[in-house]
């Protein structure tokens, strides 16, 4: 039992840590994006030296690196979750449809970025709403609705 909850706080931490890094990365990559786009120098020192390379980079390239990095933080948070999932016994049929729901929804948030662009020739409207599901994605939160809409789930089977 004890080994089981060091091993819950060890995922937390990863969990944290690597939204703390999402976080970090993208706040920077957006300060570089705001210097470039009004062609200003202000706050040029607030980039970290870790990462002074997103310096050399134009504003398309930001661009690009920004969908790059979103899609490999919904990967590193699904990653994650299979091992919580499998650390903690959840069955094969649980994480298949957990995977499922994540792809679904990717595919929605590319779909209405999609739609916007084209269908209605307004890029920013189909914009926010895959912004907003990227973000959800991006996140601790599916890991944690699902691992409790599982539990509720066995609970309400066993009554």
């Amino acid at each position: 039992m004890k080994k089981n909850k060091i091993q819950l706080l060890l995922f937390s931490l990863l969990l944290i840590f690597i939204g703390f890094l999402r976080e970090y990365l993208f706040v920077s990559i957006n300060l570089r994006i705001q210097q470039i786009y009004y062609n200003s120098n202000e706050n040029v020192n607030l980039i970290p030296d870790w990462i002074q390379y997103i310096s050399h980079l134009n504003y398309s390239e930001l661009l690009i690196l920004k969908w790059v990095l979103t899609f490999i933080f919904i990967v590193a948070f699904w990653l994650v979750a299979i091992l919580i999932f499998k650390k903690f016994s959840f069955d094969k049929k649980d994480i298949k449809l957990f995977s499922i729901v994540l792809v679904t929804l990717l595919i929605a948030s590319l779909l209405f970025y999609w739609i916007g662009d084209s269908l209605f020739n307004k890029e920013y409207f189909g914009y926010k709403i895959a912004r907003s599901i990227t973000g959800f994605l991006q996140s601790p939160l599916p890991i944690l609705i699902y691992i409790a809409f599982v539990y509720s789930i066995k609970k309400q089977s066993k009554h």
